[in-house]
């Protein structure tokens, strides 16, 4: 028994450990797009309620750690239609997250990413109801900082949308 339980944990950990590794390199090359937030444009659009932006990675690291244990407790679901659906909207969210980014501080398309953020958080809302439903309750309580996070950047986007640089 106690056997089997090691290997339960020893497997449960494995997929935190390759989910967190894969989110992260995943989203690597967003460090350089982001390095424009020193510019004079995105210091123009920042709204005066945007954290300092030693923030920004200490957050994404937790919250990306979190999505990877959720992550890995949906791979470990039976297969079924619903696991499937999941696993295709948190590809489609990391896509997102990816993209963000590339809009925002590449292209300086505010109202572009402004529509990811909203995809965002419709996405990451059916992932957290999912959870809720087929997985222990405690994956949906780790992922509502992440949906909570996503608000707060999308009231920072809107804000940037509207601000108007001389």
């Amino acid at each position: 028994m106690i056997f089997s339980q090691y290997n339960i944990m020893n497997t449960v950990f494995v997929y935190i450990l390759s989910f967190t590794i894969l989110i992260f390199v995943a989203t690597f090359p967003t460090q350089y797009i982001t390095n424009n937030v020193k510019t004079t444009w995105y210091k123009c659009i920042a709204p005066s309620f945007s954290p300092p932006s030693y923030v920004f990675p200490i957050v994404w690291t937790i919250l990306y750690t979190l999505l990877a244990i959720a992550l890995a407790q949906t791979i470990m679901l039976p297969n079924s239609n619903t696991k499937f659906w999941l696993l295709g909207f948190y590809a489609y969210n990391l896509a997102q997250n990816m993209s963000w980014p590339y809009f925002f501080f590449e292209l300086h398309e505010v109202k572009t990413a402004l529509f990811v953020l909203i995809e965002m958080i419709f996405s990451t809302s059916i992932i957290l109801w999912q959870s809720y439903r087929v997985l222990p309750p405690w994956v949906g309580h780790i992922l509502v900082p992440y949906l909570l996070w996503l608000c707060f950047a999308t009231i920072l986007n809107t804000a940037s949308v509207f601000k108007t640089c001389a």
